[in-house]
């Protein structure tokens, strides 16, 4: 099951600085580039579990074949290490998770960032453990052909910018109705001058790169590609808790999922189901900025692009 990051600034500080009104779309033969937002699914029903039963969800971004194939390995896999039945539910989408375990509806969530601030808005959820990959947090960044003139993003002023269609505040923090493929191939193909991805850590004396890109259109991509700027840290994504989840319990699962790395069963659902590379300790705190973002689109708040984001990668 591929996890998808998004970046959670891009559409509100490149559209503030570059795009103007966030309703303005992309016209004439560029806009072939933006691919229109999947309509949203109904909310999946599940009946009641079992009694002892521990239950947890996770999404399906790719099939339902793979979603489900996921599902049964992560129940067989956390089953045997909690010694207690577990059943894996399979969500069309991070926002139907964050509103299960909003509501109580499932015991854990395998969400994203902006997911868990959203869920965590509507009661007391709290956060367990945050995938590794190459660290436990990423970057957006905001990416150009190598050969463009932009330096910055205020060289970006009247340019044509690939993400998605921001008809929504979780496309809008966190851009995804247009794939991240989509958006390299946009920028390297010049459809469109710049687009937004993820980037992992830098490397020891590198600035950041778009690894967005060259995780989805292949790695001679990111020799093509150069960043300008970069967002905030975002942790990764998270296993989170509903609230009154036991504590006894609560604490097993993470130091379930702490030595997923050190057994070939554990090392294989990090790689089949989460695509990571083990699991760390989360915070409350590490979603401080992704809340003050969401919070600032929803009270129509201005923030300034030079207080979030990085001017030199």
């Amino acid at each position: 099951m591929r996890c998808v990051r998004c970046p959670p600034l891009a559409a509100l500080l490149l559209l503030a600085m570059v795009a103007g009104p966030a309703t303005a779309k992309p016209r004439g033969k560029k806009a072939k580039a933006v691919e229109e937002a999947p309509k949203a699914e109904a909310a999946p029903a599940f009946e009641p579990a079992p009694a002892g039963t521990l239950t947890i969800g996770i999404p399906r971004p790719l099939s339902a074949q793979e979603a489900a194939d996921d599902a049964k390995a992560l129940e067989g896999y956390l089953s045997e290490q909690l010694r207690k039945p577990v059943q894996a539910r399979t969500f069309a989408g991070y926002d139907q998770l964050a509103d299960a375990l909003g509501k109580g509806q499932l015991d854990l969530a395998w969400i994203t960032p902006l997911s868990y601030v959203k869920a965590s808005s509507a009661s007391r959820v709290f956060p367990l453990v945050k995938a590794v990959r190459k660290g436990l947090y990423y970057r957006s960044v905001y990416f150009v052909r190598d050969e463009s003139k932009a330096k910055e993003l205020a060289d970006l002023k009247g340019r044509k910018v690939g993400w998605v269609d921001p008809g929504s505040a979780a496309g809008f923090l966190f851009p995804r109705a247009m794939p991240f493929k989509s958006v390299c191939n946009a920028v390297l193909k010049g459809e469109v001058d710049a687009g937004a991805t993820f980037a992992n850590g830098p490397g020891e004396g590198s600035g950041y790169r778009a690894d967005g890109c060259g995780e989805t259109v292949g790695p001679q991509a990111l020799d093509r590609l150069r960043v300008i700027a970069f967002g905030d840290r975002i942790p990764n994504e998270v296993v989170a808790a509903r609230e009154g989840f036991d504590e006894g319990v609560a604490a097993q699962v993470t130091g379930v999922f702490s030595l997923m790395p050190e057994t070939d069963a554990g090392r294989g659902i990090l790689s089949k189901v989460f695509h990571a590379e083990g699991f760390g300790m989360a915070l409350e705190q590490d979603f401080d900025a992704v809340r003050a973002v969401q919070e600032s689109v929803e009270s129509g708040q201005w923030i300034d692009p030079r207080r979030h984001v990085g001017r030199k990668p």
